[in-house]
């Protein structure tokens, strides 16, 4: 009797789980076997038996996904339709590689974008060079303006605005800022690779402070038949080409080359390390110039100053203080004439008495 009762409930069991499976809309005709096998087996094996297996043999415990999918979910690309975030307008994105050896063409302006006006850090050469053409207006036709990402624009306009470019902010519209008013620091040593160096103030003065903080500049060249072509009227030649109201400090250069040219249309050749002619209230202090080395190449190259430190100074508030120079080559193989040199070639040439201390040729090298 008490056999015959557990056959029974066992069938009822089983035909309760039937039901169940074909409630849930899976039954494909194999539901019978799975059910057959279950009547006869103990109800406790039966009743472990997972209903979501109805779609597969019956043999299969474990849930399954349906054919196509991965078992990772994984959120929509633009779940309910949501708008995506727009692109940061600040996020300055660089388009080439900046832990590579400068490339002579490539400038970052991120550092000039996101300064604060007063205050502007130098961590590279393609930084570097940006300050050059932010300075000098760049060696192109034209104004240059800056993005919102620190990029380059050119005005194409040629009516000197650009209010119908794409990126253009207006805060940043300096189409040759002079840096009055700010400070430029180095926070590295910097190496130009041997490029062709432009050199700051090309194009119009420097008017900021540029602190090297300790730093050195190495291994730039200025060349006065690539860099100055197409500009007769710039023939400064140095690292720096233009002064006016500044103050250089805490800075070395070194292993510097400067090829100076007969330039069309420019009669005057003015060769100074920091700065050309008639510079005006300039202060250089605590700066060092090693193994720099001036190539005069051409023999029409006339009325040649050249100094150390700047070419010409004909103002008397301009100083030049504690500046060391070791291994200044000038190469002149057609005899050019250079000019008349102030405080024992420290500057080119001077019309009035300036502050000069601190100075010295050195004769060996002292890093």
């Amino acid at each position: 009797m008490k056999t015959n009762m557990r056959k029974i409930l066992t069938l009822l069991l089983a035909l309760v789980i039937f039901t169940l499976c074909s409630c849930s809309g899976g039954g494909n005709g194999k539901e019978t076997e799975a059910a057959s096998t279950a009547a006869g087996t103990e109800a406790g094996s039966a009743a472990g038996t997972d209903a979501g297996t109805a779609s597969g043999d019956g043999t299969q415990a474990q849930e399954t996904e349906a054919p196509g999918t991965n078992a990772t979910e994984t959120e929509p690309s633009n779940p309910g339709g949501e708008e995506t975030d727009a692109p940061d307008p600040n996020d300055t994105t660089v388009p080439f590689d900046k832990t590579q050896p400068w490339d002579g063409v490539s400038a970052c302006f991120d550092w000039y974008v996101h300064g604060d006006y007063s205050h502007f850090e130098i961590k590279d050469a393609y930084d570097l060079y940006g300050l050059t053409l932010i300075v000098s207006r760049g060696n192109v036709g034209g104004a240059l303006y800056y993005d919102a990402n620190g990029m380059l624009i050119l005005d194409t306009n040629g009516d000197g605005s650009v209010e119908d470019e794409a990126g253009y902010n207006a805060d940043r519209a300096v189409g040759g800022d002079k840096l009055a008013d700010c400070t430029v620091y180095l926070t590295n040593d910097i190496d130009l690779n041997g490029k062709i160096w432009l050199p700051i103030g090309y194009k119009g003065s420097f008017q900021g402070i540029f602190d090297g903080d300790g730093h050195t500049v190495s291994n730039w060249v200025v060349d006065g038949s690539v860099a100055y072509a197409g500009t007769p009227s710039a023939y400064h030649y140095g690292f720096f080409a233009w002064n006016a109201y500044d103050t250089i400090q805490n800075l070395t250069l070194s292993n510097g080359t400067i090829n100076v040219d007969a330039i069309e249309g420019g009669r005057w050749q003015f060769i100074g390390i920091f700065g050309g002619s008639d510079v005006q209230d300039c202060h250089l202090k605590n700066c060092n110039l090693y193994d720099i080395t001036v190539n005069i190449n051409n023999e029409n190259v006339i009325d040649t100053y050249l100094g150390y430190t700047f070419t010409r100074i004909r103002n008397v508030t301009s100083s030049v203080e504690n500046v060391n120079v070791y291994n200044f080559t000038v190469n002149n193989p057609h005899n050019i004439e250079i000019k008349e040199n102030a405080y024992d070639g420290f500057i080119g040439n001077t019309t009035v008495d300036i502050l000069v201390t601190g100075c010295q040729v050195l004769t060996s090298d002292p890093r």
